[in-house]
């Protein structure tokens, strides 16, 4: 679940230094100050419903709420329609969707098999987990495809940087 709040929060942290450049603190007190007031509540709320998934289910349903506000204002800033950004984000969103649904089934049949094994259940899921998130990236990644076979190609073919390569 904590998968899907990951995708949006490294998102996030590219909004404030935009808005920051821009001279828009004002706006980025308030934000924090809302977020500061506002989820402690929802952690509150979703710890009442469902303990620990709970929370990280009120997390991942209020963080993208929220961070909505603060997309909104920095892209207005550069400019740029939220056609255009999305478009970028379609990619790595899908793969991490692909990824925390493979987690969890895996946990799933993990607890349905019933063994015991808390380590070669936290490998199998990473393995598992990073497979489908690689695997989906590299077929729906349109150009970001051919830049991650280039840093796997700098890394590979002894720190080389292939000029030229596109």
């Amino acid at each position: 679940v904590l998968c899907v709040y990951a995708m949006f929060y490294s998102v996030a942290v590219l909004f404030s230094p935009v808005l920051m450049a821009c001279y828009r603190t004002r706006f980025l007190f308030w934000y924090t100050l809302i977020q500061l007031l506002v989820m402690p509540f929802t952690f509150w709320a979703g710890a009442s419903y469902g303990g620990a998934m709970g929370v990280a289910i009120a997390w991942t349903t209020a963080y993208p709420l929220a961070l909505t506000w603060l997309a909104r204002e920095a892209l207005r800033e550069m400019h740029l329609p939220w056609r255009i950004f999305l478009a970028q984000f379609r990619p790595p969103a899908t793969a991490t969707t692909m990824m925390a649904l493979a987690v969890l089934l895996i946990q799933w049949g993990w607890t349905r098999w019933g063994a015991d094994l808390p380590a070669a259940r936290l490998a199998v899921t990473v393995l598992i987990g990073s497979a489908v998130y690689g695997t989906v990236l590299l077929r729906v990644g349109g150009p970001l495809r051919n830049e991650i076979k280039e840093v796997w190609g700098w890394m590979f073919q002894g720190g080389r940087v292939a000029l030229g390569a596109k």
